[in-house]
């Protein structure tokens, strides 16, 4: 009870380490059901927090130990879920089909309904839609006949899941918002924080221009971490790679993209390394580096079984190339993803000489800034804030020890000064990129800032 209370409030280590005592005790005393029980617990708790290998090891001992159908039925699922986090799908759906023929012989209708989950994920994961609905339908009128709102807000958030994966984002939303609040009533804090990590990926395509999606994607990734939820720590890490990246902050995109990379190479997930590879990827200027990566990330999508792998590089491929990809609003989340990445309303392109002495527009204006100290000053302290934290806002005091730095100024003189220095700016052609907030200034968010040596 002590396991379960901790990992609903995210203390995952504790509650590994109270687990694996119960079970040894279990088994130090004859208590075989209890002892495969407590295993079964061990290795979902594994599983939460990425640890496929650790979880498949512990499940053959709790497979050892079951004694009656149930419990063996119960082994299996978890059995199957590890298989499935490891790519290993076949061998799942025979796990969980043998699961499910034993949880009807043992004519337990909760195990039965939990099993029917576990085959609609499967078929989420397979990219079987169709299957994954009907499964995931018949498990939660099972959950509500049986009144298990805890099994109701987890099939709620595979459903929400599974309109993810096909892009239906409204419906995304929607389910995801009911599984939040069920998540919410129950205080189970794990299922709480994964949705709202879901939800937030999700801004990256529905508000794309929103800086405010930047602090969702932080939050959740906070959150993720807190409660040992590697994997969805490592998705929405990704996904703030992704919108760093498609607001022209290219510099915080490559080192968040690189930090993804890792952390699904720390779970052994190569579905996320290789979507992280992919996107990196456009970040690099030169054709024979791109091709490079994305060879690999195919390769990666080959190994993992993900359905999906061919269309996200095939898009990454045309982006390389300067070719907008088709639109396609019921395709995959994450090649959705890949499209606000090349919206042209969302990332016009300024290019800057690397002293800041050259500002190039969009429409090829050339804009000198090399006799007029103060305003490029200014200028690039707006930039580096850019890179680093699109749409946030960079104080006047900051701008002001960036234009005249060392210099003691009267505070009402420093302010005209910088007002002076944003008019100049604005004057010479900047006008579209420079905002006014509250408090200072900031470049607008969907603005792309590119450094070039040949000015």
């Amino acid at each position: 009870m002590r396991a379960a209370a901790l990992e609903r409030t995210g203390s995952s280590e504790e509650a590994l380490e109270l687990a694996g005592a119960a079970a040894h005790s279990a088994e130090e005393h004859g208590m075989w059901s209890l002892a495969s029980a407590a295993r079964v617990r061990l290795a979902a708790l594994h599983q939460l927090a990425g640890r496929a290998v650790e979880a498949a090891e512990v499940l053959e001992l709790a497979l050892s130990v079951a004694t009656t159908p149930a419990e063996r039925a119960e082994v299996r699922r978890n059995q199957a879920a590890s298989l499935r986090l490891r790519g290993q799908l076949g061998q799942a759906e025979a796990t969980l089909d043998t699961a499910l023929a034993e949880a009807r012989t043992a004519g337990d209708k909760a195990l039965e309904m939990r099993v029917l989950h576990g085959l609609g994920n499967l078929k989420v994961h397979s990219g079987r839609a169709a299957e994954a609905l009907t499964w995931l339908t018949m498990a939660l009128e099972r959950a509500r006949d049986i009144g298990d709102e805890s099994r109701q807000a987890l099939v709620l958030s595979s459903l929400a899941t599974l309109a993810y994966s096909t892009g239906s984002l409204a419906s995304c939303v929607d389910t995801g918002t009911e599984a939040g609040a069920l998540y919410r009533r129950l205080g189970h804090r794990r299922g709480l924080v994964s949705t709202r990590s879901m939800l937030a990926e999700v801004d990256v395509v529905l508000r794309a221009r929103d800086p405010q999606t930047a602090v969702a994607l932080q939050e959740a990734i906070v959150g993720a971490e807190a409660c040992g939820l590697d994997i969805q720590a490592a998705s929405t890490r990704w996904a703030m790679g992704v919108h760093f990246h498609g607001v022209g902050a290219r510099e915080a995109a490559r080192e968040v993209y690189r930090a993804a990379e890792a952390a699904f190479s720390a779970i052994g997930l190569d579905m996320g390394v290789a979507l992280t590879v992919a996107c990196r990827a456009l970040l690099e200027p030169e054709t024979a580096v791109q091709d490079e990566l994305l060879e690999h990330a195919e390769t990666l999508f080959a190994s993992s079984g993900w359905p999906h792998g061919g269309q996200v590089v095939a898009t990454a491929r045309d982006i390389a190339a300067g070719r907008l990809p088709t639109p396609d609003p019921a395709g995959p989340f994450e090649v959705r993803a890949l499209r606000t990445l090349v919206a042209d309303d969302v990332h016009p392109t300024w290019t800057t000489a690397a002293d800041g002495s050259v500002v190039t527009s969009p429409d090829a204006a050339r804009i000198d800034l090399g006799r007029r100290g103060a305003p490029r000053r200014v200028l690039q302290a707006l930039i580096g804030s850019h890179r680093t934290a699109p749409g946030e806002t960079v104080t006047a005091e900051t701008l002001i020890e960036a234009g005249w730095p060392g210099e003691r100024i009267r505070p009402e003189s420093a302010t005209a000064r910088l007002h002076t220095a944003i008019r100049t700016l604005r004057r010479l052609g900047l006008e579209p990129l420079l905002e006014t907030r509250s408090g200072g200034y900031r470049l607008v968010p969907q603005a792309r800032i590119v450094t070039s040596a040949d000015h």
